[in-house]
């Protein structure tokens, strides 16, 4: 697959999971996986659909947690992570690595608020609880189900 359409495949997946799944690494080294919902997802947050298109980046993502989750501690240790989107009914896949680090701008952290959050942050996109993590990924490398690709960001 040329590196083009290996992109384009990505950033479909990307678009078109409902889950993704974040692997991060304890402060022993142990790894850790967790599906976190994926803000990407076109179907289920089409109002953020803009909000991706207008970024540089295509690959761009965004991660919500909790400040004092498990994850957000791993995070702080090990900045470095893998993001993984599939469609494990066609054996479809892409794994994103590269550095997680908070999104403290303001603005962002409002753009990506969603009013159903308010039951688990409910001082809203200001509840010092809710924390925005910005991921630029450096590598991807997948299985499109024909064959195996991997390309730099």
């Amino acid at each position: 697959m040329k590196k083009h359409a290996a992109r384009k495949f990505a950033i479909s997946l990307m678009e078109d999971t409902p889950a993704v799944y974040l692997a991060t690494v304890d402060e022993k080294g142990d790894p850790h996986i967790r599906a976190l919902t994926n803000l990407r997802n076109k179907k289920q947050f089409p109002e953020l659909s803009d909000f991706f298109r207008r970024q540089e980046n295509p690959f761009l993502t965004y991660l919500t947690t909790f400040s004092t989750s498990e994850k957000a501690g791993h995070i702080r240790h090990h900045p470095r992570i893998a993001l993984y989107f599939s469609r494990p009914e066609v054996f479809h896949g892409v794994m994103l690595s590269g550095i997680l680090k908070p999104a403290g701008n303001k603005n962002i952290r409002e753009a990506l608020w969603q009013k159903e959050w308010r039951a688990f942050w409910p001082n809203g996109p200001s509840d010092p609880r809710y924390r925005v993590y910005h991921f630029i990924p450096d590598g991807a490398k997948g299985w499109s189900g024909e064959e195996i690709f991997k390309f730099s960001l």
